[in-house]
């Protein structure tokens, strides 16, 4: 279906306001371990409330580790060179700009405004300080939502580490009730970037004054053949799967912004509000490290696998449902004939796309690290493992007292062999059956075709990423086993 929206609504609705409010965002400091009196910093310093907050050390403990012997991890210094860079890139985004948007809307306009956000204190030294404040609007708004049905639930620091895997974690802190929710550092740019590449196998185009949106497989099928587009998706694969930082290489397209940023958002809340279900729920496993892999198997006991699947089953649920209720509240508040009025289907398909980002990573860098493909199950064994999820989700939302969000096989089953291959968590493709599920059982009613129009484009990003990334899988393979040429 074509969607035709006008070409001043999409402009005036891009994503400026988004990254001012997300420059004006603080991390969460806990108050009763907040100096009186900040120790005053030096000219040119930045001061990191990780030399006296005891969650923030605990977290540079850690990052010391993971970081520490990366040169490839830039961080900001207020440096001239650092400065000129980002001014670089505020001006590239405006001269995609041809009219419309006038000074008053442009992106050089925030140059200022983050200078001074990124010139206050950091949580820690190797915390970046443009991914930071991105984590602290999606915990804000997120908190808003959980609050409301658990008003107890206290802000948890927070902070990134990297991973093989887009999905957050969450630990207490030593000598401390407080709770750490730590986001992979690459999910905001990797959700960004796939998400640029996403809508960019789409035709959007300005047509006699009004943004003309035509899903086509002919044009889509023209990218999978054009080795520059290919060649881009790779790089960002490479960087990823190389704990790089993932470089953009190639700006989006000026009408995808609005769509890019709504859905980064909803992925970024998505994983935030994972977490936040685990404190709100008071899990007991939360505290398990670094999430596995493919191919990596963590040792649980039979009840301590079913506990610990049941409560990733019912936090994923919870911030499905959360991200429902981020995306009805943005469409009531929208006004009359505006473009976020109609994004209803488009950002609450965002669970589901996550997992398919999230597949597309653990596959990635299984490539990566072991030169061939990632082991292919059968579907006898994807619904062994589906009917083990289903009842791990209903053991665990007994005790909860409620009855499961979303049912994806009526039948009980014994744990199977092919579930210990997982280890503490179900495989993404498991869970991104769970929360399509609950996107099915509990969709509302839409407003308007233009909604419907938007949520199926948002499924054909998805779709048309995964067979991107099974085009590009095998030459992977075929390129690290070919080995130098005689």
């Amino acid at each position: 279906m074509r969607i035709a929206l006008s070409v001043l609504a999409i402009v005036c609705t891009a994503g400026l306001s988004g990254t001012t409010n997300a420059a004006e965002q603080h991390c969460p400091i806990a108050p009763e371990k907040r100096p009186a009196t900040l120790p005053a910093a030096a000219a040119n310093q930045i001061l990191f409330y990780s030399d006296w907050d005891r969650a923030y050390a605990f977290l540079e403990s850690k990052q010391d580790i993971a970081f520490g012997d990366n040169p490839a991890i830039h961080r900001w210094t207020d440096s001239s060179e650092d400065r000129a860079k980002l001014r670089q890139a505020l001006e590239q985004l405006d001269k995609r700009t041809t009219g419309g948007q006038g000074e008053e809307r442009s992106y050089g306009r925030l140059y200022q405004g983050l200078l001074v956000e990124l010139g206050r204190g950091m949580p820690t030294r190797y915390e970046d300080p443009n991914i930071i404040p991105l984590l602290c609007e999606a915990a804000f708004t997120v908190q808003m939502i959980v609050a409301r049905d658990s008003p107890s639930f206290t802000m948890p620091y927070l902070g990134t580490l990297p991973s093989g895997t887009l999905n957050a974690t969450t630990f207490g802190v030593p000598g401390s009730s407080a709770k750490l929710v730590v986001v992979n550092y690459a999910l905001f740019s990797f959700a960004h970037e796939f998400g640029k590449i996403g809508l960019a196998t789409i035709k959007i185009e300005a047509r006699d004054g009004n943004i003309a949106i035509e899903p086509s497989d002919e044009y889509f099928n023209r990218l999978r053949s054009d080795p520059a587009f290919l060649t881009r998706t790779s790089m960002a694969l490479e960087d990823f799967a190389s704990e790089r930082p993932i470089v953009g290489h190639a700006l989006p397209r000026q009408y995808d912004d609005t769509l890019l940023g709504v859905m980064d958002s909803a992925l970024e809340q998505f994983a935030v509000a994972h977490e936040f279900a685990h404190i709100a729920l008071h899990h007991t496993s939360q505290d398990s490290g670094p999430l596995q892999g493919i191919g990596e198997v963590g040792s649980r006991s039979d009840q301590m696998l079913r506990q610990s699947w049941g409560q990733e089953a019912v936090a994923d649920l919870y911030a499905a449902a959360v991200v429902e209720r981020i995306s009805m509240r943005e469409y009531h508040s929208a006004s009359s004939g505006s473009l976020t009025g109609e994004l209803g289907e488009f950002t609450r398909y965002a669970p589901v796309l996550f997992f398919q980002l999230n597949q597309i990573a653990e596959e990635a860098r299984f490539v990566h690290d072991h030169k061939v493909l990632p082991p292919r199950f059968s579907d006898a064994d994807r619904t062994l493992v589906l009917g083990f999820l289903q009842d791990a989700l209903t053991d665990q939302a007994k005790t909860h007292d409620r009855a499961p969000l979303a049912s994806i096989s009526p039948t009980a089953r014994p744990i199977p062999d092919v579930v210990r291959q997982f280890g503490d968590h179900p495989p993404a493709w498991a869970r991104r059956a769970l929360v399509q599920a609950y996107w099915q059982d509990h969709a509302p009613t839409p407003k308007d075709e233009v909604e419907v129009a938007f949520g199926a484009l948002a499924i054909r990003m998805g779709d048309n990423l995964e067979t991107l990334w099974s085009d590009i899988a095998p030459l992977w393979v075929e390129i690290v086993n070919k080995g130098p040429q005689k």
